[in-house]
């Protein structure tokens, strides 16, 4: 079951807001689609919150983009030490962006992957990072 709490104009909003404000220490956006055309823009708004230490985004429809989008986005996060991404479908290759991103995350303490389709070879990546 798929559920939208957040419109594309909603998202837009949020995004903008969430730009400005560099002190959220946690973030959930559990069951929103990101896949919207704003999902993009509320995930770039993620690289200027250097205080974010929790990130939750379950069934937010991550795809390959996006996930390059939010890697590129926690890139320089230095303090995040829990990231939930539950039950977005992703694969192998999806797990490889995730394995590239962890290789800073020093502070990193919790990684939820579970319900997603990582497979040996996206194991094998997240592994020989942590």
């Amino acid at each position: 079951m798929s559920h939208n709490y957040m419109s594309n104009e909603a998202l837009g909003i949020l995004s903008d807001a969430l730009a400005l404000n560099v002190g959220i220490e946690e973030l959930s956006l559990t069951h929103n689609d990101l896949s919207l055309p704003n999902g993009v823009k509320l995930i770039r708004a993620l690289k200027n919150m250097k205080n974010l230490k929790k990130l939750s985004l379950n069934s937010c429809n991550l795809d390959m983009d996006l996930l390059q989008e939010l890697s590129n986005s926690l890139a320089e996060q230095d303090v995040l030490t829990d990231l939930n991404l539950y039950s977005n479908e992703i694969n192998s290759e999806g797990a490889k962006i995730i394995a590239g991103m962890l290789k800073n995350k020093i502070n990193l303490k919790t990684l939820g992957l579970s319900n997603n389709y990582i497979g040996h070879g996206g194991a094998r990546e997240l592994a020989s990072t942590c």
